[in-house]
């Protein structure tokens, strides 16, 4: 409900076109930008929820947006107020004395959805392939968690240990396992704000991420 209003109150939070970095004319999503831009953030709200799953990894990833935010010169201000926020709440998370929460999680990842959104319809900054590839290892962990779900006849939001940090920990452990995750995202991401190719970088990652799913999840079956 809060984010119906949201949008209602907001036109500069409704996506009215796609901008892709191989396509040289914005594709116009007019007369579906109210329910698209919806299920947009909704998706990543629920995305984001799910990749909390281990102390420091939500916010590493969190810190890793916003400074995005910052080489893009845009949002300045909030972006070092989250960064500050972000980083008093790392030291406490990794001594567990702080969670973010559901409520927490939620938070972020509305301000994440709604900065991209402006950003992109800025027109200026953000083509929707790179908000894609900034949004998607926790996209694929959702996709692939809820086909895996319905398929086994549960609930798209059934609880499990069958997330790729699960996976990973039970054979990495958790040090290693937030290394690899925050690499996954963070080298892919920067690595295509210097070179470009946004493309090249969203396959990349979906086969490194389909390549630890398919060669580890077995190992973590009784997990």
């Amino acid at each position: 409900m809060v984010i119906l209003i949201f949008f209602t109150l907001s036109e500069n939070s409704l996506l009215t076109h796609l901008q892709f970095s191989f396509f040289k004319n914005p594709i116009d999503i007019n007369l579906i930008s109210y329910p698209f831009s919806i299920l947009c953030i909704i998706l990543f709200l629920n995305a984001f929820n799910m990749f909390d799953g281990i102390n420091l990894q939500s916010s590493f990833y969190s810190i890793s947006i916003f400074f995005i935010f910052i080489i893009n010169n845009i949002f300045l201000d909030i972006s070092i107020i989250m960064i500050i926020s972000l980083i008093f709440f790392s030291y406490l998370n990794f001594k567990n004395k702080c969670f973010l929460g559901n409520n927490g999680s939620l938070l972020i990842a509305f301000i994440i959805s709604y900065l991209f959104i402006k950003a992109h319809n800025a027109e200026k900054f953000f083509f929707a392939d790179q908000i894609f590839l900034i949004m998607q290892i926790p996209g694929l962990d959702l996709i692939r968690l809820a086909i895996q779900r319905i398929y086994q006849k549960k609930s798209p939001f059934y609880p499990d240990r069958d997330h790729i940090h699960h996976i990973l920990l039970k054979k990495f452990g958790y040090k290693k396992t937030l290394l690899i995750l925050s690499s996954m995202f963070v080298i892919p991401n920067y690595l295509s704000i210097i070179y470009g190719h946004f493309l090249f970088y969203i396959i990349l990652t979906f086969f490194i991420y389909c390549f630890i799913i398919i060669k580890f999840r077995n190992i973590n079956s009784n997990y």
